[in-house]
């Protein structure tokens, strides 16, 4: 849906979705979502929005690790004990370097 969406635009895959892509081709089985359930382009502008989906998934799914890219959403489970926190620059602007690091340490977990 999401890359047929941007493709009806005449926008190829982002720079987020193309490194997210890289991981789940290297780890299939994981959940992905965002902390926050409102999309916007940037912080500055996004509307106000809650973390109750994202909660709920991690109350439901209780997941062995996080990976949490960018400064706001690492912000958010912090505190969270109930495995590894994995945290990295926002996608958007990371690196494929920094990519096959998160690759490395989910497969080493």
């Amino acid at each position: 849906e999401y890359d047929a969406g941007r493709a009806a635009r005449g926008k190829s895959s982002s720079a987020t979705r193309l490194r997210i892509d890289r991981i789940t081709a290297a780890i299939p089985d994981i959940l992905e979502t965002n902390i926050y359930s409102t999309p916007s382009t940037e912080m500055a502008n996004m509307p106000v929005s809650t973390t109750d989906a994202f909660d709920l998934l991690l109350e439901t799914f209780k997941p062995r690790v996080i990976v949490a890219h960018g400064v706001p959403a690492a912000k958010h489970p912090q505190h969270w004990s109930g495995g590894k926190l994995i945290t990295c620059p926002h996608l958007s602007r990371a690196g494929y370097s920094v990519v096959d690091k998160v690759i490395a340490q989910l497969l080493a977990n």
